[in-house]
């Protein structure tokens, strides 16, 4: 099956350029190289096998571990503070329900694979293993379930790594310049109004002043490398539980609500973007959303 030997093939190449990386044979340079290369390889494989579901991809490589692996059930699942949230899976959707109860109620370090048995069904023990993977400062969960000793607990890391490789890669990397944010945006803002929020949210929205023509001819990579700089400057000046969107190369903001409001210690006006020896003149408007109209009156703005 095609599909089957393409991915065993990127498999083996990412296992081999991350044994390098941890034994020391590659420079960082040739690490990043190796690494974006890989990443066009995956992007290759997307567009030859993708369905129209964006997620397709992801849900193939999940299914073909199913069938390579010998298991009943394997997914993708976002950590949160207090929530585990799916973000795709192959297999039993019943057997899905139990993950994310059992995934909150252990301990998980994420330095190893754990093995958590289930119980047992005509006959069969079931056993669910899980790889949690930090990715910034987000964390993702791999988890497959399996009722035969057939199933190999390292092919399971392996594609543990892999996702967690496309997450990081598509939410570290490329999130930050792509110019369609309304999922992100809703998503982030409906927690807020939603989640039992106290009082209003805060948007502070930066806009920079590049030079004009600072990135004629600079090629896709260094713009991404500068607005993953100025998310990396917000990130690291504001608390973690802040939500930050990239509108374009020069217009990012930070989405809070009251409690992080009122432990917030930061001077908006002398944060630092300093690229490359160049510091970048910005300026900082500051909205109180107390409303759905003001939300959509801030989103209008935009």
């Amino acid at each position: 099956m095609a599909l089957t030997s393409d991915t065993e093939i990127l498999l083996s190449q990412i296992k081999n350029t991350i044994s390098l990386w941890s034994e020391g044979s590659l420079s960082l340079e040739k690490a990043k190289l190796s690494y974006l290369k890989l990443n066009d390889q995956y992007r290759k494989l997307e567009r030859k096998y993708i369905s129209e579901n964006p997620r397709g991809f992801i849900k193939g490589l999940l299914h073909n571990h199913n069938i390579a692996n010998n298991a009943t059930l394997t997914a993708l699942f976002a950590l949160g503070d207090e929530s585990v949230e799916p973000l795709a899976f192959a297999g039993d959707a019943i057997l899905l329900k139990a993950i994310p109860q059992k995934i909150a109620s252990k301990d998980l370090d994420g330095r190893t694979v754990k093995k958590v048995r289930l119980g047992e069904h005509e006959g069969k023990a079931f056993s669910l293993f899980v790889k949690v993977i930090a990715v910034g400062r987000e964390s993702i969960a791999a988890a497959s379930i399996a009722s035969t000793p057939l199933f190999n607990q390292k092919d399971f890391e392996l594609l543990a790594e892999l996702l967690a490789m496309l997450y990081r890669k598509n939410r570290e990397l490329y999130a930050p310049v792509m110019l369609n944010y309304i999922n992100d945006l809703s998503s982030g803002i409906s927690r807020l109004f939603n989640g039992g929020k106290n009082g209003p949210v805060y948007a502070d929205l930066f806009i920079l002043y590049n030079r004009p023509g600072t990135f004629a001819g600079a090629g896709i990579y260094n713009l991404i490398d500068f607005s993953h700089f100025v998310v990396k400057v917000l990130k690291t000046t504001y608390p973690a539980n802040v939500h930050i969107f990239a509108i374009s190369l020069s217009t990012y903001f930070v989405l809070y609500d009251e409690t992080t409001k009122l432990g917030l210690d930061i001077k908006r006006n002398r944060i630092d973007f300093n690229y490359h020896g160049n510091n970048i003149p910005y300026k900082i408007v500051h909205t109180e959303i107390g409303t759905q109209q003001q939300l959509y009156l801030f989103l209008e703005s935009l």
